[in-house]
């Protein structure tokens, strides 16, 4: 297996050239993609799951792009905000849309808005980072238990956020936890959800005195202790709720209880 470990601005991560496939200019943008496409698959899916990838908005410009892969596990994206390479920030949401090397999706559209506008009261970043609990590619929600079970991604996907986590261990870098309460349907083969994973490699990298630091992008948690999604329509519905609620960097902590790793607000 031939591993080179690959630095994008200050944001470092172990690549596997037999597995993964680099797209991007590297200035304004650059994305670590799994080498299968959808393509690769369309006599092996059901019908569901073929039409949960032609069907969406955005399907078709991945594939003029050329960018039709299944699986992305990074993606970096340059900010239109001051000189501040020092402070680098990794957004962990749930998994990937259909972000490509010239296009956003709606959630990392918000985010990158947020953190040119909203977010920069906390804090400014030149840049962001984006790692997914799980690195299939998909944007309807209801078809990824059937596509994590098909393609069983969540080994290779452990083995990569442990390795970017360690590798940025001394970077400064902040983490924005964002994968939202749907987090319940990505479970490792151990049983162990990966949001937990994810958390403990977390913990562990914080306990060894890095300079980590952990946020939400809103001032509360969910009713489920969840970081809040990215998404606008999340948003609104926390909203309802608590009409106080502000959009700004909030520090939060890992504490463990009864095995099980919780955030809390600092």
């Amino acid at each position: 297996m031939k591993k080179n470990i690959k630095d994008i601005h200050g944001y470092k991560m172990y690549i596997d050239s037999s597995l993964m496939t680099e797209v991007g200019d590297k200035e304004n943008s650059y994305l670590l993609y799994g080498k299968e496409t959808f393509q690769d698959y369309t006599n092996e899916l059901s019908a569901e799951l073929k039409d949960a990838y032609i069907k969406s908005k955005d399907y078709s410009k991945i594939e003029t792009k050329g960018e039709s892969y299944l699986r992305r596990y990074f993606l970096w994206n340059s900010l239109n905000n001051e000189d501040s390479i020092e402070n680098k920030v990794t957004i962990i949401l749930l998994n990937p849309d259909f972000a490509c090397s010239d296009f956003l999706d709606a959630t990392l559209k918000r985010a990158k808005y947020l953190l040119e506008n909203d977010l920069k009261q906390s804090k400014i970043y030149s840049s962001f980072a984006v790692l997914n609990l799980t690195s299939i590619r998909q944007p309807k929600s209801g078809v990824l238990p059937a596509l994590l079970e098909k393609f069983q991604p969540l080994e290779d996907d452990k083995k990569f956020i442990e390795e970017y986590i360690e590798a940025n261990i001394n970077s400064n870098m902040d983490y924005i936890l964002a994968w939202g309460n749907n987090e319940c349907n990505i479970i490792c083969n151990d049983h162990i959800k990966m949001s937990q994973f994810v958390l403990k490699c977390l913990a562990s990298a914080i306990n060894k005195k890095a300079n980590t630091n952990l946020y939400i992008y809103l001032n509360r948690l969910t009713g489920k202790e969840n970081p809040p999604h990215f998404n606008q329509q999340g948003f609104n519905s926390m909203k309802k709720t608590y009409n106080d609620i502000k959009i700004q960097l909030t520090p939060v902590s890992i504490f463990e209880s009864n095995k099980s790793y919780k955030l809390n607000i600092i």
